[in-house]
């Protein structure tokens, strides 16, 4: 199976809450069908990244990163670099630029889409990121900053909320689903329990 069909399946499997995200739903199929290179960084029209919304051992806070080239706090994530499986771009990225090797999928499917404009940098003109993002645990707190960060911090969902209007739209969207899935489990350990 090639692996724009492995990315096609991933995304078909993928149910968006709302509009928006069916676009990107809908946008990302066709350039994952168009272009063989989807995943290429050369590709001047765009390309598939992966990321991840990395969350705390204890399920309580998420790792952002302030990245130096945005000036903004951003999930961990970035370019496939020659590897074109999206879950394994996702896992190495979060190692990388959180400095924690400990960590694991814990769903299988995507998390969140995410379709924006990179700015023109070099030789390299504007061009878009196809973000596909998945939900990951990091099995300890310890995090060390790479080049690409100005610093890290683990954020709980009322810090967060509290920075919402400083945030990109994305990183608030994720924040709001893992939130609403914090609110689904404790509602089912109470069921469990009574």
């Amino acid at each position: 199976m090639s692996h724009q069909q492995k990315l096609s399946d991933l995304l078909a499997a993928y149910r968006p809450p709302d509009s928006t995200e069916q676009t990107t739903k809908n946008n990302m199929l066709a350039f994952a069908n168009e272009h063989n290179n989807c995943f290429d960084r050369l590709n001047i029209h765009g390309h598939f990244t992966g990321s991840a919304w990395l969350i705390s051992p204890d399920k309580q806070s998420a790792l952002l990163t302030h990245h130096k080239k945005l000036n903004m706090w951003l999930q961990p994530g970035g370019h496939a670099e020659g590897e074109t499986d999206i879950k394994a771009i996702a896992l190495r990225e979060a190692q990388e630029e959180s400095g924690i090797q400990s960590i694991h999928l814990l769903e299988a499917g995507i998390f969140d889409i995410d379709a924006h404009l990179f700015p023109a940098k070099g030789d390299m003109p504007e061009h878009t990121h196809f973000d596909i993002r998945f939900l990951i645990q990091a099995e300890e707190h310890e995090y060390n900053k790479s080049e690409e960060s100005n610093e890290l911090g683990w954020f709980t969902y009322l810090q967060l909320e509290a920075m919402s209007g400083e945030l990109d739209p994305s990183v608030w969207r994720m924040a709001q689903k893992w939130h609403a899935m914090q609110h689904c489990d404790v509602a089912a350990a109470s069921s469990m329990a009574s």
